[in-house]
């Protein structure tokens, strides 16, 4: 039970990764709508359209390919290798929460 669960969260994570990288590239960056909601993307919306395809496509396929990944390696020991794609993940999802919490109106600035 607890395997099969961990590997549903992998896959909706995985699913996540995706669907923000397509947002991105797709709507943001060939259809040139910039979201609205500054609850969700914080001081990201006070990035140029570029900068936010940049940063939300990489978070979105560094995710997305990280969980199939850990999914492909599940039982084996290979998890060292993962690491630099983690930190990357991690990274790009702090400075997300970091422009969640600036708020977009005032300029960046908290």
């Amino acid at each position: 039970m607890g395997e099969s669960l961990a590997r549903s969260v992998f896959y909706l994570l995985q699913l996540c990764g995706t669907v923000l990288a397509v947002y991105a590239l797709v709507v943001v960056g060939m259809k040139g709508q910039m979201p609205r909601s500054r609850r969700v993307w914080g001081a990201g919306l006070n990035l140029s359209r570029r900068g936010f395809v940049l940063h939300f496509g990489a978070l979105g396929v560094s995710l997305a390919v990280l969980m199939y990944l850990v999914l492909l390696w599940w039982h084996e020991n290979s998890w060292l290798v993962l690491l630099p794609l983690v930190l990357v993940v991690c990274s790009l999802l702090l400075s997300w929460l970091r422009m969640v919490r600036t708020r977009a109106d005032d300029g960046g600035v908290r």
